[in-house]
């Protein structure tokens, strides 16, 4: 009977020593094998952190859609560029581009073509009168770089019958003026005057000794500046001098948030005056590279997230524009 009990013992302490496992188990997971699949993470059962799940920063979205906003409204690959003619004895031209007849023809002085949008990069350009062809060029050819994001004037000066025709290379000022006030560039291309002065009835001086343009570099023969807008009463004259009067603009309008583009052309003895003007606003309109103000800003933060949000981008909307040769120039 004692052999028994005593085998009976060992047994249960067998067992007893078998379970300990089990029990400490139980003991670090602090519940039931079925309570620990269910909660407690386990190696190779764990969530991902919480880090891989959250919303982006609101940096991260901001720079994203300031990305997008850009893409849209400052396309890297487009620039614009438009043609004048400004010299008074040089007969109508056709453009010719990379040896090609383009669409804009028969432009005569004094006159100036609308934008062209054109895929950035270096172009031939050369300028023939009416009628005849790419080998008769009286200006060019030459080869010029449109930057991308850039308007760009290219403005026939000079002179026929003395043989000084060439091509003048303006970059305007598009930015937007200050509240309130106008942007006036003023041209000179009077080959055969002095330097002159813009002034007021008053006789404020707004442009001082500005020469004609002589193209050793861009925008020579340029001035620009802002002023408040209103009317005034302007006049070109001899620099340092209030007379004689080139050219008498009394009257003049300028509106606030408008580029005026003033060019004083034709002989020192029968100058004249060709104004042409866009409002910031037609300018932003009309084309894809103006910088857009707030308004249109928003708006085009607003379509980028609704592009990025709800679909692909439209790859048409990346391809490059047809060459200046195909596309129709306003003139």
């Amino acid at each position: 009977m004692r052999k028994l009990s005593l085998i009976a013992f060992v047994l249960v302490l067998v067992a007893a020593l078998a379970a300990l496992p089990t029990l400490n188990v139980l003991a670090q997971d602090g519940g039931t094998p079925e309570a620990t699949e269910e909660a407690g993470p386990g190696v190779g059962t764990e969530e991902p952190e919480a880090v891989a799940t959250e919303e982006p920063l609101p940096a991260a979205t901001a720079e994203a859609t300031a990305e997008a906003t850009e893409e849209v409204a400052l396309p890297e690959n487009l620039t614009y560029v438009r043609f004048a003619h400004f010299a008074a004895d040089a007969p109508a031209l056709d453009i010719f581009v990379d040896g090609e007849l383009s669409d804009i023809q028969q432009l005569a002085f004094p006159a100036i073509t609308g934008w062209v949008e054109m895929p950035a990069g270096t172009y031939e350009f050369a300028l023939a009168p009416i009628d005849t062809s790419y080998a008769e060029a009286v200006v060019g050819p030459f080869n010029y770089t449109l930057n991308a994001n850039a308007f760009s004037t290219l403005a026939v000066v000079g002179s026929a019958e003395a043989g000084t025709l060439t091509i003048q290379v303006l970059r305007l000022d598009y930015t937007l003026p200050p509240e309130g006030q106008a942007r006036v560039a003023v041209f000179h291309a009077i080959p055969d005057a002095e330097s002159v002065d813009v002034i007021t009835s008053d006789g404020t001086v707004l442009v001082s000794g500005l020469n004609f343009a002589t193209q050793a570099d861009f925008n020579s023969g340029l001035a620009e500046f802002d002023v408040d807008a209103g009317t005034y009463d302007l006049r070109v004259v001899p620099s340092g001098a209030t007379e004689p009067t080139f050219l008498d603009l009394s009257g003049t309008t300028l509106e606030a948030d408008t580029f005026y583009f003033i060019v004083a052309t034709g002989t020192a003895n029968s100058a004249r005056v060709f104004i042409d003007s866009i409002s910031r606003s037609d300018l932003i309109a009309g084309t894809n590279l103006g910088a857009p103000d707030a308004a249109a800003t928003a708006e085009a933060t607003a379509e980028a997230d609704d592009a990025l949000a709800t679909e692909e981008p439209d790859m048409a909307a990346t391809e490059e524009p047809e060459m200046v040769g195909t596309e129709e120039a306003s003139m």
